[in-house]
């Protein structure tokens, strides 16, 4: 139910804030409350936002919109907990690309970055979301230790007015989740060429497989 609602709020903003994008890329928000037009070049302007837990978040962010692409970026971002409370921190980054094609749109999503375990127990977990116009790009990290990560995922979605980037990080305890290199969706309409070639790419991988499947079925 809270997720939904924030799906409408950030809905209502983009729509109240979409007849300023002739002017900029994107709109961010965080968990703050703050929330503003970011454009291209963006202003790499560092925010801080102090957490309900007394914990911190500090981050840049940009959003680069374009003729059938767009790229949301958070980078570098820093969010902390302190012992014995929940820390919560939200961004939202949504770029408005335009489309003179029908697509699809290859994207990709990636996160980079260290997670450091300040006291036993304590842990971080970590959603990272890409939407277009669906299916949406999802990953999801959980750390109870020290550990130095680097995920990317991809795939096709349909066009749509605005992509979307949501971070969402809940820190229990003392520890910190430091992305100085990475929380980015991007995306753009392939060549055809390109387009050919990752289908046939899929198409080379399927066949292996059903190869496999054969050879196991006979032995």
């Amino acid at each position: 139910m809270k997720s939904s609602f924030r799906e409408i709020a950030l809905a209502a903003l983009c729509l109240f804030l979409l007849p300023a994008a002739a002017s900029a890329d994107g709109v961010v928000v965080d968990s703050c409350g703050n929330s503003n037009m970011v454009g291209n070049p963006p202003a790499n302007i560092m925010k801080i936002c102090v957490l309900a837990g007394g914990g911190t978040a500090q981050y840049t962010a940009q959003a680069r919109s374009g003729l059938n692409t767009f790229h949301d970026i958070g980078s570098p971002i820093t969010v902390t907990g302190v012992a014995g409370q929940v820390n919560m921190f939200n961004l939202v980054i949504a770029s408005f690309p335009h489309w003179d094609s029908r697509g699809p749109v290859l994207t990709v999503l990636t996160l980079a970055g260290t997670a450091t375990i300040n006291q036993p127990g304590a842990s971080i977990n970590v959603v990272l979301t890409g939407m277009l116009g669906g299916p949406a790009l999802v990953i999801t990290q959980n750390f109870t230790a020290n550990s130095v990560f680097s995920i990317s995922v991809s795939g096709f979605q349909a066009i749509a007015d605005a992509a979307v980037m949501r971070l969402e990080v809940t820190i229990t305890g003392n520890a910190t989740l430091n992305l100085p290199n990475s929380a980015e969706f991007q995306g753009e309409i392939p060549e055809p060429a390109t387009l050919f070639l990752f289908g046939t790419g899929l198409a080379g991988v399927a066949m292996k497989m059903r190869k496999k499947l054969r050879k196991q079925k006979k032995t």
